[in-house]
């Protein structure tokens, strides 16, 4: 069933396409059911039933109503009555095949558009399940385990920790101040050899 209204509006556009080439129904007929035996084949199968019908009953109108009534679908129903009215009136194939092919799309659109208008509602309880939880962990995780480390050290300042017994400081090596006296020296050592120099004139 669901592969025969998914597939009946794909068929009424390759009739469309047939007729308006000059193809007579049951060429068309014969020619679609043939090219999508293999993507849809309860498609083909009706298509191939009703062309055995319009081939064998005298009449067309009985064959329609029948193709209606074995798929069970509205838009099968409803294109056997506009090609009934059609052969009856005089209408042009191509103009009402169309016509059908349209309506069939409309109608498939709305569908679609109904499911996914009630897509949010179904997706709440997977949302607040699965997604929310992870996001919540995700987001809010750090800032709570930081919080956690807080409080505890805090805790523990509150109760006066105490450090291990023997646990002292570590004393600090004293600094030593080195000083040269470079320029001290230099200056010393020139009075010591001005004296000698004048205790050897005095002996002379």
């Amino acid at each position: 069933m669901a592969a025969l209204r998914r597939g009946i509006p794909d068929a009424l556009d390759l009739l469309v396409v047939c007729s308006e080439a000059g193809m007579a129904l049951e060429s068309a007929l014969e020619h679609v059911s043939k090219e999508i035996r293999h993507s849809n084949p309860p498609v083909s199968v009706a298509l191939a039933k009703l062309l055995d019908e319009l081939l064998i009953l005298p009449d067309r109108r009985e064959a329609f109503r029948n193709f209606g009534n074995r798929t069970g679908i509205e838009g099968a129903r409803r294109l056997a009555t506009m090609l009934s009215q059609s052969m009856q009136y005089g209408t042009p194939l191509s103009q009402v095949l169309r016509t059908i092919a349209i309506d069939l799309r409309r109608d498939r659109i709305l569908a679609l558009e109904t499911k996914a208008a009630r897509l949010p509602v179904l997706l709440i309880m997977p949302l607040i399940l699965f997604i929310m939880p992870s996001m919540f962990i995700v987001l809010a995780g750090p800032a709570m385990m930081k919080l956690t480390d807080t409080l505890h050290a805090v805790a523990q300042t509150a109760a006066g920790h105490r450090l291990p017994d023997g646990w002292r400081p570590a004393k600090q090596a004293p600094q030593v101040s080195v000083r040269v006296a470079y320029g001290a020296a230099s200056n010393r050592d020139i009075l010591d050899v001005q004296g000698k120099t004048r205790a050897a004139s005095r002996v002379r």
